[in-house]
């Protein structure tokens, strides 16, 4: 808190728009209202944007539990070399050729599996229920961390004005003692 004071009171005094040698020829002195800080701090809040992260790390949990459920095809498609092979494997006449290149011709193969998970019962509801839950947790921790930086911003900006305000009487009891030192030390 010392630190934060005496922060403010070394920033308290900023340069005014029509002192030349304060402020560079060409600009302006910016004004910032309480709101406008908490704006920009909200804007640029590591914790802040850390916690809506989270909001969305649970979403795609959400997304991925919701997705177990869905409908699956699956597909396997293949060209393999395969000899010639004529008549019936029940017949023992089964002419079977592989001597030569021109015996073996591609063997094709395709499958195609649709399959439709089974739910068990109250398990997906139970799930959904519990990442909403915890969405709506995370949700509250960002307008938790929106409400402390705001806080923080607050105590800041009016430690700022505080110090501000306290310049002048300052300045005036640092006069007074330094008058006071000066005829201490002539006496």
């Amino acid at each position: 808190m010392n630190l934060l004071l005496v922060l403010s009171l070394v920033l308290a005094d900023p340069p005014v728009a029509n002192e030349s040698s304060a402020q560079p020829t060409g600009t302006t002195a910016t004004t910032y209202t309480i709101e406008d800080c908490v704006r920009i701090a909200l804007q640029r809040n590591a914790k802040l944007e850390e916690a809506e992260a989270k909001v969305k790390e649970i979403r795609t949990q959400l997304a991925e539990i919701e997705s177990i459920f869905y409908p699956k095809l699956t597909g396997i498609f293949y060209i393999s070399p395969m000899y010639s092979v004529r008549g019936s494997a029940l017949d023992e006449d089964v002419e079977v050729q592989y001597a030569g290149l021109s015996d073996w011709g591609p063997y094709t193969h395709l499958q195609a599996v649709l399959a439709q998970p089974v739910t068990p019962f109250g398990r997906f509801a139970a799930n959904e229920r519990a990442l909403k839950a915890r969405i709506a947790v995370e949700r509250a921790r960002v307008r938790e961390a929106e409400q402390m930086v705001a806080l923080e911003i607050r105590k800041l900006y009016f430690g700022h004005l505080f110090a501000k305000s306290m310049l002048k009487p300052l300045e005036r009891v640092l006069n007074t003692l330094t008058e006071a030192s000066k005829q201490a030390n002539e006496k």
